[in-house]
């Protein structure tokens, strides 16, 4: 059995990935602009991705250079985003 203090870091986790997750639904329902949903959509997902990635598969305690080169295409993907924009939102 994993000790207590050990288990309480990915319960917190887990809690704070379930108010993520209803915080999407709420926004997503919600009769915001378009744009604006997707921006705090994003903003949701990033978040929880790094929750993830920092806790279940302990990057947080990994050498920096690791963590470096695990959010390099998250950079990147947000980089490529940003400039595919206008060409997505003028239908081209």
């Amino acid at each position: 059995m994993i000790p207590q203090e050990t288990r309480r870091p990915y319960i917190k986790v887990f809690i704070l990935l379930g108010v993520f997750t209803l915080i999407e639904v709420f926004v997503a329902t919600s009769p915001l602009a378009k744009f604006t949903q997707v921006i705090f959509l994003m903003a949701l997902a990033v978040s929880k991705a790094l929750l993830v990635a920092m806790y279940y598969m302990h990057l947080r305690y990994d050498d920096r250079r690791l963590i470096l080169i695990a959010a390099s295409p998250l950079i990147l993907a947000s980089a490529l985003m940003l400039v595919l924009q206008p060409l997505v939102s003028y239908g081209r």
